[in-house]
């Protein structure tokens, strides 16, 4: 099964998940399924696994993750009140 929370509500089989996946591109292939256990945090396109079996790098990523979405947030919200102002400003 493959969970990948960005395009499904739950577990889909491998097939589904390829066919959403499929780029249709020319030139461009198509995902590679490889089947493991839980322990590879990342694996590269050369095939190489990075593990983190205390969740460290998880962790650090998904914090990361965070900020960047947070910065986008506060950025909207800028964004949104200068037009306001500008608005209120300039077009009167």
């Amino acid at each position: 099964m493959v969970l990948d929370p960005s395009m499904f509500k739950g577990p889909v089989a491998p097939d589904e998940w390829r066919s959403k996946m499929v780029n249709k591109t020319p030139g461009k292939g198509t995902p590679t399924i490889r089947n493991t256990d839980s322990s590879p945090f990342f694996i590269d396109p050369h095939g190489d696994i990075m593990e983190d079996p205390d969740y460290s790098e998880t962790k650090n990523r998904f914090e990361h993750h965070k900020k960047d979405r947070d910065d986008m947030k506060a950025s909207a919200i800028a964004l949104s009140v200068i037009r306001m102002l500008w608005r209120n400003c300039c077009l009167s």
